[in-house]
């Protein structure tokens, strides 16, 4: 009988070709010891732009946030678009998504 964790296991949970977040999560580990201190260690070093653990986190599981992809991808030396191929273009260019609400209005 499979646990419900086999069944998640299985399930394929980002897009083809994406780093799995425990993936990236590891690589950012092996570095920094957890996203609070690739946080801390990014703002150090860009006060300009802080970035919270957050952000990060969400950046790898779910949400696309420029500056989250850009700090994980700074953090383990891999171009973001290595690490989410869904989310960018053959050029290496960023796809943008349409925000619902914004757009065509599709009566």
């Amino acid at each position: 009988m499979k646990t419900l964790y086999a069944y998640k296991c299985d399930a394929p949970s980002t897009p083809e070709g994406d780093w799995h977040h425990a993936d990236i999560e590891s690589a950012v580990k092996r570095k920094y010891g957890s996203y609070a201190g690739l946080a801390r260690a990014w703002s150090s070093t860009h006060p300009q732009r802080p970035v919270s653990r957050y952000t990060l986190v969400k950046s790898a599981h779910q949400r696309q946030s420029e500056l989250g992809e850009g700090v994980i991808s700074w953090a383990i030396g891999v171009p973001a678009a290595q690490i989410w191929p869904s989310r960018y273009d053959a050029n290496g260019r960023r796809i943008k998504l349409r925000r619902r609400g914004h757009g065509e209005t599709g009566k």
